[in-house]
């Protein structure tokens, strides 16, 4: 069979870390979104979907030295960042990034283009450089947001909010601690929702926790059980409270979603069809106000790891 194109939305990304599109002569090695690298990228995601064209084609990261996902913390130089940067946020740098992205818009390879993991700084740098090369402005910014982090709401929002970007969040189950599931012992039922096809044991906190960890750690886990709590109250599950939630910010238009099962993908759907009152999304602020953004630290890393001394990280059973 076929399908209509144009009722189809393609998303994807250019990685800076070179993963996913490695360059037949450049490897994989990190990058700062030169034009060389940017095209054979696009090219690629091209060629492996057999699409015409991308419609929002996104940057996956900032490369200067800002910090990235685990803290909103700025510090010159590599700090509060977990993987090296590529530059230092020069108007070189950004032109550079600006043109490459041009080049694809004149190539006719994308519509749209957006940026992810970025700050207000990179988001203003970048759409004054679009004014200033003739590049269309980013559309969408991707980052991590949830009931357990709204950092995006304290300062970022306001720069993507005037220059007319949309949310598009990931990470609104905070890779699954918002589910409810790893409160295995005390609350069984919803990890025994997925047991058949995806058991706990099997799921990303318990076999591989060093992979954002932020999600699951002792501040964390403590927010979410308030969250569970409160989205029995109310007669929903944990994930429809969540990421309803998200979806009924005003800086998001949509959400992504991470799914194993096809039950998953039929409880997110419900969540997006939910109309939450103004009481329920009150007793969410006072959650927040309580566990402010615990998914990030601000300054000490292994300060904030320890914050909770008596609670318990999702990678660790329920005893």
């Amino acid at each position: 069979g076929s399908v209509d194109r144009s009722k189809i939305y393609i998303a994807t990304k250019v990685n800076p870390m070179g993963i996913g599109a490695e360059h037949e002569g450049r490897g994989v090695a990190s990058h700062g979104y030169d034009s060389e690298i940017v095209t054979w990228s696009c090219k690629k995601s091209i060629e492996r979907m057999k699409c015409e064209y991308i419609d929002l084609y996104q940057v996956h990261w900032p490369t200067r030295d800002c910090p990235l996902m685990s803290t909103p913390t700025f510090q010159p130089g590599d700090v509060n960042r977990f993987m090296p940067s590529f530059d230092k946020g020069t108007q070189a740098d950004f032109d550079r990034t600006v043109t490459s992205i041009k080049e694809l818009f004149d190539a006719k390879l994308i519509r749209h283009w957006g940026v992810s993991n970025e700050n207000s700084f990179g988001i203003t740098m970048l759409a004054t450089t679009c004014v200033k090369l003739g590049c269309p402005l980013p559309v969408s910014c991707q980052n991590d947001f949830s009931i357990l982090n709204q950092v995006y709401e304290e300062d970022t929002y306001e720069a993507a909010y005037r220059i007319g970007m949309a949310g598009l969040p990931y990470g609104g189950l905070c890779g699954g601690t918002l589910t409810g599931k790893y409160f295995d012992k005390t609350k069984p039922q919803y990890a025994a929702k997925d047991a058949a096809e995806r058991p706990l044991d099997q799921c990303r906190h318990r076999i591989k926790a060093d992979f954002q960890p932020r999600y699951g750690e002792k501040g964390p886990m403590a927010a979410a059980a308030e969250v569970v709590a409160l989205a029995e109250e109310w007669g929903i599950t944990p994930t429809e409270l969540s990421l309803a939630w998200s979806i009924s910010r005003p800086c998001n238009a949509s959400i992504i979603i991470g799914t194993t099962t096809v039950r998953q993908v039929e409880e997110c759907v419900n969540a997006a069809l939910l109309d939450l009152p103004e009481e329920l999304i009150s007793a969410v602020g006072r959650i927040h106000e309580r566990h402010r953004n615990p998914c990030v630290f601000y300054a000490d890393k292994e300060a904030w790891k320890s914050n909770s001394n008596e609670g318990r990280a999702a990678q660790t059973p329920e005893a």
